[in-house]
């Protein structure tokens, strides 16, 4: 028996998406894959994770079970859904997480088979070693550059840009007609290190670096007036990796001016601040 159901997504009981599977009403596979990309030790984040309201792992450490930045893959067979709904639920128990994507497939096709709109939501992904997956199109549609946008990756000489990693990703996006979230314009980490020694600005006077980060935020805007999010400002919280470049330049208001010159030159897009 053919017709629709919907596919939600939970985190921490908060329904971040849903979406209308055309297919066959019958069993589910659900493959979860997540990767740690951030943290480098055992104990930073865990979670339980959920399939129609029935657990499937406790207190998963991803990073105890691959380590850094490789992927951990747990599929759930033969789930059954009586009620027209689908449910995925993540527990989060140490940090907060951020979801890539997830895809459901019927008995009888895989994910390219399935008709599946979104509704208001995307789910992302970035790039992996500088490279964009092949199939990356059949489980994300929103694509964010982990290092090719980072100031210290195009600008790694002063005054000479090297666009040509990040070109390659709009050239994708735009050709599959997916959105693009820059990453990232004020970031005390994989900055120059013209500006000086861990990001500290030592190596310019406060006006010089003004002038510097008003240029790249103007550059990147201008070069790339197609995107539509911005990590406008990365990691500025206390234990974090805070801008010190930018507190020399604009003293203790350098988060709100980090964000009045990403909003002067990109006026159009949605500015982010990643804790």
């Amino acid at each position: 028996m053919a017709g629709d159901e919907s596919v939600s997504l939970e985190i921490s009981d908060n329904t971040v998406g849903t979406w209308i599977a055309s297919t066959s009403m019958q069993g589910y596979t659900v493959n979860r894959r997540t990767v740690c990309c951030i943290h480098e030790q055992a104990g930073q984040r865990a979670f339980n994770l959920l399939v129609e309201d029935q657990s499937v792992v406790n207190a998963i450490d991803l990073y105890s079970e691959v380590g850094h930045d490789k992927a951990n893959t747990i599929s759930v067979d033969n789930v059954h859904v009586v009620n027209g709904e689908l449910t995925i639920s993540l527990k989060m128990l140490i940090d907060n997480g951020t979801i890539a994507g997830f895809a459901v497939y019927s008995p009888d096709g895989a994910l390219g088979d399935i008709d599946i709109e979104p509704t208001g939501v995307f789910v992302g992904n970035i790039t992996t070693r500088s490279q964009v997956r092949s199939d990356f199109t059949h489980c994300w549609d929103q694509i964010t550059p982990k290092n090719e946008g980072k100031w210290g990756s195009v600008e790694h000489n002063r005054d000479q840009y090297n666009w040509a990693p990040l070109d390659r990703i709009y050239e994708y996006a735009r050709a599959n007609n997916i959105p693009v979230k820059a990453h990232i314009l004020v970031w005390g980490s994989q900055c120059p290190s013209w500006i000086g020694e861990n990001c500290s600005g030592s190596a310019l006077s406060a006006s010089e670096l003004r002038a510097e980060i008003e240029e790249w935020i103007r550059d990147d805007c201008t070069r790339y007036p197609d995107m539509q999010f911005i990590d406008g400002v990365n990691e500025a919280t206390p234990g974090h990796a805070a801008a010190g470049y930018a507190k020399k330049a604009f003293g203790n208001n350098w988060i709100i001016r980090s964000f009045e010159l990403a909003a002067q030159y990109c006026p159009n897009f949605k500015q982010l601040q990643r804790p």
